[in-house]
């Protein structure tokens, strides 16, 4: 009951002092807020005095106005100043009939002006009658009509200004040196009434700016007393208990009819199990649930058919000499692969590489072509890939007769290209591989097998080429590139075309493999 009531003691005397606190930062903020804005209402009227920002704004837009006018009259008072200083001391009576002569010449303009625009109106009105309204012949007479308005606009201000000038520069009544006498004292008086005007536009729109200023002021330090206020209501009354706190359950201890048994070495049992359990299922879902190719054993359902010839791991890919080394060994695999038709003695044999999943076979195939080229044999490689002709533009080859030409026209030579013949895709694209012909396909090849021991036939992808099986049946072996990542279902449909659309069948090269895939360890 001691500790009870003593942690109760406890919690009422922290609370009480939590509240107090509370509350007296409150109300010092509250004599800041209420200071704060009696400091600047007291600004407010000293800067506004009787007016209000409203009545200031208008204020300031009626001196502007005042201004502008002044400005006016001092520009009039200015020009005729600038006319009798220019005067060659004639009689008043004579620059009054000169005043009278300009306007009357400027009348007469007018005058022309006017009939002109009514020539141009009749105008109009007659082309609206045959035309549309953005015709050509109305647009253009609308202009003119606009052109002749602005001349006229300008004929009667010159007008206005030599009647305001005349009145200025009446001299019946006094000398000249008095006329410009009184002129000077006019445009001085007209200087110091702008100046002055300007003055009190810049005082009213400095006072504008600052009751600005200070009522969004005013409205910010308002809406930050509200809310303490509102604070400081909020702990009066919670400080009265008048609204529900914090229910605290107390029970006295119950001593156990036996003693606990420590249960964190079976807990931790299960959870061993349980994880290990977890993550055999995460690796059987994610080992069944993978659609792509990972490592050559993966082709395991169709290497009896077609088999994995070769294979390059990354490391191989970017080294040159391993690279060729094992383009060599496919090469030798390849001509002990055995022979289902017998071979003509008097042609060579072709050799199709194409890419199974989407991408380019260019590398495979210039690759294969330089690995029987440096047996000493005749080696001839064709870039039949017109759906991508990317081989040629990497060989510069790319705008010369090609294979495009010997199909078409049935006339194309190969060109040199290091020490390999190469006829490349062809010039200007004057055809698609959606346009060959198996017979046509058939008789080019039969021209060119003649010449050569073995022709290296880049058959592009059989995803994206439409003509890739038509060239695999012109071969006599096909060779497939596989990646690592590629679609197993793309490769498994592709290898059945390989098996079955060549003369002797054909074979399957894996490249980007790993290290540690299961055909790379066992030739290592």
């Amino acid at each position: 009951d001691a500790v009870t009531s003593a942690y109760l003691g406890l919690t009422r005397d922290r609370n009480r002092r939590q509240q107090t606190m509370r509350t007296e930062t409150l109300v010092a903020r509250e004599a800041e807020l209420l200071s704060e804005l009696e400091a600047i209402n007291a600004r407010l009227l000293d800067v506004g005095g009787e007016f209000g920002l409203m009545t200031m704004a208008a204020a300031h837009i009626e001196k502007i106005a005042q201004i502008d006018a002044t400005a006016a009259r001092k520009a009039e008072v200015e020009a005729t100043l600038l006319a009798l200083s220019q005067s060659n001391k004639t009689s008043s009576a004579d620059m009054n009939d000169d005043e009278i002569m300009r306007a009357t010449l400027l009348d007469r303009a007018l005058a022309d002006l006017n009939f002109e625009k009514v020539r141009h109106q009749a105008t109009l009105a007659t082309y609206l009658q045959l035309y549309t309204e953005n015709a050509r012949r109305v647009r253009d007479i609308r202009k003119k009509i606009a052109v002749v308005d602005q001349a006229m606009a300008d004929r009667r201000a010159q007008i206005q200004i030599l009647g305001q000038t005349g009145a200025l520069t009446d001299q019946s009544s006094a000398g000249e040196q008095d006329s410009v006498a009184a002129i000077e004292d006019l445009l001085a008086k007209v200087t110091d009434r702008l100046a002055t005007q300007r003055a009190e536009a810049r005082d009213l729109n400095a006072r504008r700016v600052e009751l600005e200023f200070l009522e969004n002021e005013h409205d910010e330090v308002y809406r930050m007393l509200k809310d303490t206020r509102s604070a400081l209501d909020v702990i009066r009354v919670e400080s009265n208990d008048a609204l529900p706190g914090l229910i605290e359950l107390m029970s006295p201890a119950v001593i156990p009819e036996k003693a606990a048994k420590d249960g964190s070495k079976m807990l931790g049992a299960a959870g061993l199990a349980g994880g290990i359990s977890v993550a055999t299922l995460l690796v059987l879902v994610a080992a069944f649930g993978n659609t792509r190719l990972r490592y050559s054993s993966d082709l395991w359902s169709v290497t009896h058919r077609v088999p994995v010839l070769g294979l390059a791991t990354d490391k191989t890919l970017s080294d040159r000499a391993a690279l060729e080394r094992e383009t060599d060994c496919m090469r030798n695999r390849i001509q002990l692969l055995p022979l289902r038709l017998p071979m003509a003695e008097d042609r060579g044999r072709i050799i199709a590489v194409a890419r199974l999943a989407r991408g380019r076979s260019d590398a495979l195939a210039l690759a294969l072509a330089d690995s029987f080229d440096r047996t000493g044999i005749r080696v001839l490689l064709i870039d039949a890939d017109l759906a991508g002709g990317h081989l040629s533009e990497n060989l510069d080859l790319d705008g010369l007769d090609g294979w495009t030409d010997l199909v078409r026209r049935g006339a194309a030579d190969p060109v040199r290209f290091g020490s390999l013949d190469v006829l490349p895709s062809g010039r200007a694209r004057i055809m698609s591989d959606a346009d060959l012909a198996l017979p046509k396909l058939r008789q080019s090849l039969k021209s060119l097998t003649a010449g050569y021991d073995v022709i290296v036939l880049n058959a592009g992808c059989l995803d994206e080429s439409v003509s890739g099986e038509m060239l695999l049946s012109c071969a006599d072996i096909a060779i497939g590139e596989a990646c690592r990542g590629d679609p197993c279902e793309a490769i498994l449909r592709h290898a059945k075309t390989l098996d079955e659309r060549p003369r002797n069948g054909g074979a399957i090269w894996f490249a980007n493999a790993r290290g540690s895939d299961p055909m790379a360890a066992t030739r290592s």
